[in-house]
């Protein structure tokens, strides 16, 4: 884009969809919400200037899945 910014400190709000990737049991691939692509190219950018990057598990736990727990008391 060729913006620029100045600033003694930045935040980036940039969700969790940087280089987003869904996985499904063994399959994955790259995405965001329902109907949204994932946001490429940032993340690499940013790391080329200096800026540390890596994924947060986000989602359902994989043992929340009907049969794999239960409400016992």
């Amino acid at each position: 884009m060729g913006l620029e910014f100045y600033s003694k400190a930045v935040i980036l709000s940039n969700g969790t969809f940087l280089n987003g990737i869904i996985h499904i049991g063994e399959k994955n691939f790259s995405g965001g919400r329902i109907g949204e692509n994932a946001s490429k190219g940032i993340t690499k950018n940013l790391e080329e200037k200096g800026f540390v990057s890596s994924r947060m598990k986000t989602g359902t736990p994989s043992g929340w899945m009907e049969g794999r727990l239960t409400s016992e008391k």
